[in-house]
């Protein structure tokens, strides 16, 4: 037995072959080496058949629960209507150590010789410049088009970062990247990149992230107020009652479904859908099957 990092190596698989089309291969990436006229590009993409597998997450857990995200981070990083919130610090994790494969055409002679690997000049591994990267993430929360499957990380450029020496001809800003890709004339162009090196970070990538969280860190506050003998509240006072007691800390809560739960059928999920996760006016009456344990409780002490 094998183990793969996602579903998006299946990319490499032929898909043409009864229709005698040769290299033909599921789209997992928004830079085909075919360009724009790859047919993975045809709705509804190809990157949709990645919602049928679930891929656990190794930690926290030893064995992740069934359809759990915990351990992963959201891709839906803004926060309505708080949009003045970022929370990027995730997303900078999971990229930070995935790297771009771009061979360019000026290296065609020597990448795979002994002198190509040692070249200091020949760069064909780069960091992703992460910043620039979520400026793609920016510009679709601005146009209200959040991230609905973690699949769509597939439909996003990933910018490469400079090396040290700077490469000649590599693309700084997000805007770049669909031209670079497709460029076919100059030397500088990544031409010489098969499409599973294409897909390569995005094979890692999406097993890290989700658009489903379950599992949420709640801080809270809580304070026990009494009333002052005597005292009533009237418009702008603020001293008719005096703190009895405060708790403050956090807690890490998880939502998720029992597998062994017997009411879990298709049709039974299907008709969930439109229920509120509280209520227990399910098929069949009963408490409702999402269930809520907490993992971590934690006291902030002053």
């Amino acid at each position: 037995m094998r183990q793969i990092c996602s579903p998006v190596a299946l990319g490499t698989l032929p898909t043409g072959v009864k229709a005698g089309t040769p290299w033909q291969t599921l789209l997992f990436c928004p830079n085909p080496l075919a360009g724009s006229g790859h047919k993975g590009f045809a709705s509804p993409p190809d990157h949709l058949f990645l919602d049928l597998f679930w891929m656990p997450a190794a930690e926290p857990y030893p064995m992740s629960e069934p359809l759990a995200t915990a351990g992963k981070i959201n891709l839906n990083y803004q926060i309505a209507p708080f949009t003045y919130i970022t929370r990027k610090t995730g997303l900078h994790a999971v990229l930070k150590a995935t790297k771009i494969t771009a061979i360019q055409k000026q290296y065609a002679d020597n990448y795979k010789s002994m002198y190509g690997m040692c070249n200091a000049n020949a760069h064909t591994r780069f960091d992703i410049n992460v910043p620039e990267t979520l400026a793609g993430f920016d510009a679709r929360f601005s146009a209200n088009s959040p991230f609905r499957s973690a699949s769509e990380i597939c439909e996003m450029f990933l910018v490469p970062k400079q090396s040290s020496p700077a490469t000649t001809g590599l693309p700084t800003t997000l805007a770049a990247m669909p031209a670079w890709w497709s460029g076919r004339t100059a030397s500088t162009d990544p031409a010489l990149t098969g499409d599973n090196s294409r897909e390569a970070p995005y094979n890692q990538i999406y097993p890290r992230v989700t658009t489903r969280s379950n599992t949420f860190q709640v801080h809270y506050k809580v304070q026990s107020l009494e009333q002052k003998p005597g005292a009533t509240a009237s418009a702008g006072s603020t001293d008719w009652f005096f703190v009895q007691g405060e708790f403050q800390g956090s807690a890490v809560i998880e939502r998720y479904l029992d597998a062994a739960d017997s009411r879990l059928t298709d049709a039974y999920l299907s008709a969930m859908e439109t229920e509120s996760i509280g209520t227990s006016g399910y098929q069949g009456g009963g408490l409702p099957p999402y269930k809520w344990r907490i993992l971590l409780n934690r006291q902030f002490v002053p």
